[in-house]
Order: structure tokens, then sequence, then C-alpha cells
């Protein structure tokens, strides 16, 4: 009995079939891929983000539908079986769609708009319920960028022919729509989002054209003219005056009274979330996420790779894995894949808390990560998105009414150094070694390693949190009118 693969390559034209058992082994050598290249358990996926498979997104290995399964089946990790799927269904599949399409068109022929909608689907991730495909989080401003600025003023320009003049025209005259004390206004692009939208640009031209340098990278972009006008600031006028350095601070920074009313929220929503009966799995730790960030200064890059090990709490202390490479004078990576962060006392009971939620009875030993967002995932192998998280974070403070403006992920580690810089005792080369900041310039600070040994109690007392039973009190009154919201305007 022949073979679904034999079947497909009998009603080729003979003058197709050497070509089409190239194409069929081009798949299986170059971009048949595992989903984590670094992980042999992890399933396969077909990279279709290449000129010979139509420039299409990522797409997961499933076993091909039968007559009596209609539907695609479960994905696979076994490399054997994963060439056999390919070779049966998947390429034959792919020939068809871009022979029917003939999507295999030259890249000098590309406009600016063709080549944008082909990078931007293949940053896309598709669903494997629904089959649609969807932009990661991280990638949704850059998108933003080309499709509003880019795409209306170049995109029936041939990107081959782009030069550095038409970018530098386009991108000095941007114009932005943005609200200024509950008033929309268009006003000329700050110099910083000309930037990342040039580089948005040359990322759609490196992904295009492979090896060929980036013509338009050297544009000229204007700096904003500085402005002559100062408010009038009156020290003798106290409202006033608290207005305006509230106005000034940095986007993101809490107080600690507004750090309390996340975590109040935060546990509310969690409790509100929970009595729906289709979301048995939620785990509800959004509280212990905002008492994590701001307690220990945390990026989510580095909060969602700390396991359960990392965590000391007779010492209180934290050896966080780190997340950004520092390189030393000698061009060399930095060797210290972990910093010592003190665990404030305040911090405790959430810690706590959190272990009795996952049903972590030690921390000796256990290389569970300490933040997943799902019951079913708690002992898993693998990390819980920073997409997930920051989502989560995000829906929290938006919950309780302090979400900032803009970037909300950020708002852990600018409140802990805020509070860590006004308290009297510490030494700004201490903070910088909590928070993972780059060292002072100088032989004598690039020695300087934190050692728990050198910690003292007021490394342990900076930050005073509200406890999780001050906090679960309080959700009880949450947009009940018996606390007082403070939501940033």
């Amino acid at each position: 009995m022949k073979s679904n693969a034999d079947r497909f390559y009998e009603t080729l034209p003979a003058s197709q079939r050497a070509e089409y058992r190239q194409f069929e082994k081009e798949i299986l050598q170059k971009h048949l891929k595992r989903r984590d290249r670094n992980d042999e358990t992890s399933t396969f996926i077909i990279d279709r983000r290449n000129a010979l498979l139509g420039w299409g997104p990522r797409e997961v290995l499933r076993e091909p539908p039968t007559a009596d399964r209609p539907k695609p089946g479960p994905s696979t990790c076994d490399s054997k079986l994963a060439e056999f799927w390919v070779v049966q269904h998947y390429a034959p599949q792919l020939w068809r769609q871009i022979k029917a399409t003939g999507s295999a068109v030259s890249a000098i022929q590309l406009t600016v708009a063709q080549a944008t909608d082909r990078y931007v689907a293949s940053l896309g991730k598709v669903d494997p319920v629904t089959g649609a495909a969807t932009v990661p989080r991280k990638h949704k401003a850059r998108v933003s960028k080309l499709r509003v600025h880019v795409v209306p003023r170049l995109g029936s320009v041939l990107l081959s022919t782009v030069v550095q003049d038409h970018v530098s025209i386009v991108l000095n005259a941007m114009m932005v729509t943005v609200r200024e004390n509950g008033v929309t206004i268009t006003r000329p692009a700050m110099h910083s989002t000309r930037l990342e939208t040039l580089k948005a640009l040359a990322a759609v031209w490196r992904f295009t054209f492979r090896n060929t340098p980036v013509p338009f990278r050297e544009a000229y972009l204007e700096k904003n003219a500085p402005s002559d006008e100062r408010p009038d600031v009156d020290a003798n006028d106290l409202e006033e005056l608290d207005k305006y350095l509230q106005a000034i601070m940095k986007e993101g920074v809490m107080t600690l009274a507004e750090v309390e009313q996340s975590l109040t929220g935060a546990l509310h929503m969690d409790q509100q979330t929970l009595q729906h009966r289709h979301l048995k799995g939620y785990l509800p730790i959004s509280a212990h996420i905002v008492a994590l960030l701001v307690g220990l200064g945390l990026r989510v890059s580095e909060l969602v790779k700390l396991q359960w090990q990392n965590i000391n709490l007779e010492k209180l202390i934290v050896m966080v894995p780190q997340s950004k490479i520092v390189y030393g004078p000698n061009g060399k990576p930095n060797k210290d894949t972990h910093r010592l962060v003190p665990i404030q006392r305040s911090l405790v009971p959430w810690i706590r808390s959190l272990m009795a939620v996952c049903g972590i009875h030690s921390t000796r030993g256990c290389k569970s990560f300490v933040v997943q967002l799902s019951r079913h995932a708690i002992h898993s192998s693998r990390q819980a998105s920073e997409d997930s998280v920051i989502a989560r974070v995000s829906r929290a403070l938006k919950y309780a009414g302090t979400k900032p403006h803009r970037k909300s992920s950020h708002f852990g580690r600018a409140t802990h150094v805020s509070i860590a810089t006004m308290t009297p005792g510490l030494e700004t080369r201490i903070i910088k070694a909590i928070v993972g900041h780059a060292a002072f310039e100088g032989e004598t600070n690039r020695y300087f390693k934190l050692r728990w040994e050198n910690l003292r109690p007021i490394h342990h007392r900076y930050l005073q949190l509200a406890s999780p039973t001050e906090a679960a009190k309080g959700a009880k009154e949450f947009l009940r009118g018996g606390m007082k919201q403070t939501r940033r305007s």
C-alpha cells in the first residue's frame, strides 16, 4: 500500500519532482526545529519565516488529521515521528500552498508594506486552538510604529529602493497624538520615538535582506528643540508644590500607601477571579508577585527564573539569577550568574504565604520556580512567560487603581530604589549591588562584592510592606467605600 507521500510524488510533473525532493530535504534539515533549542523535551515546530516557506509564522507540528479524526492531533518531541509527519503531510501541504499562491516572490520586488507584513507575520505565534496568529506583547510597540508611521508614508515604495534621505524626511515629519491633562493634542514625535521607529524599519530590512547592510542606518534625526517655558513654582504653596513634585516624579515610583493599596487590590482581584468556575487552575498569587517585585527590587525576567532553592529564609537572603550580562573592561562577560539580595523582614510573611499556596514545605533543594500562574505548572520544569506575568501584574495594578500610565513591569524596582535611597545609613554602592545596576567606576568599587556575612539589620528593615493579614482585611473593604483609592491621573 502506497503512503501519502508516494501518492503525492506520483502526481507531480516530472519537471518538478527533483525540485520537490530538494524542497523536502531543506525543510527537514533547516526549518524543522524544536520550540526551545536548548531543551530536548520541547515540541517540534516548522519555522516558516523564510522565502522557501512563504514568510509565514512558526507552526507547531501536530499529528496530521485522519478520516476518523478531522482535526490535528497532539504535538510531539520525538524527532523521528516529527520527520515522518513532515514527509507524509506537511511538505506536500506547504508545496501546494506555495505553488497556488506564488508566495516565493523575490525580495527585491517587495514594497515596504509587503515586507512589513511578512516581518510582522514572522513575529506571530499561532494559537493551537483557534489557528490565529498573535503578536507577542514585547513586539507590539514596534509593530505599532511600523503600521502607524512607516507604512502610510512609505508603504507603496519598493523596500530595495529606500534610501537614507527618504527615511530622514519621514521620521522628522512624524507627529503623534497624546492626551495631556485630559486634552487630546497632536505634537511632533520625541527623538526617542523616531529612533525606535528607525530601528523597527531597519529590522524589516534585515529580515528581508539577510546579508545586506542597512542603507539608511545613519538617517539624520533632528533633536527636539528645548522648551524655554518654565512653570511658576511657589515653595510657600504646599498644595501646589506637592502637585508639582508628583508630576515630575518618575512614573512607576509608588508610595508605601500605594503599595499597600496595590497588594489589597490584587488580593481582592484574585478572590473575585476564583469565583469563576472555568478558572479552576488559576493560581491566586497576584499580590505575592507585587510583594516580591517591590520587596526584592527584581526585574520580571529575574523573577520568572527564581527557584525556591535560591531563597534562604534562615539567613534572609536570596540568590537572584542575573538576567543581564555585564561585560568587564577587557570585553569578557562577568562570571557572576547570581547576585545576593537581602530579604526584607516584612516580605517573609508573603514568601511563607506563597509557599503555602504552592504546597512548598521547604526551600532547600527545591528546583521548582517561585512564580507560576497555574496550579498545573507549580512543579513544571518550564518557567512562566514574562509576558504572562507582566499581564497579570498590569491587570492587578489597574484593578487596584495604582497602574502607571506606561511601563507597569518596572514599578517594583523603581519603588524599591526610591525607598532605599531615602533610608539613612544605606550606601549607594550597596543599593546598586542589591538591584544589580552597574558598579561605580574605579578600581576599589570594581572589586566590591556584597556578602551575607556583611549584612546588617538595616539591610532587612528599610522597606515596610503590609502583611498578608492586613492586606486581606483591606480586601474585604475594597471597592465598598471603606478604602480610599488614590488613582493615578
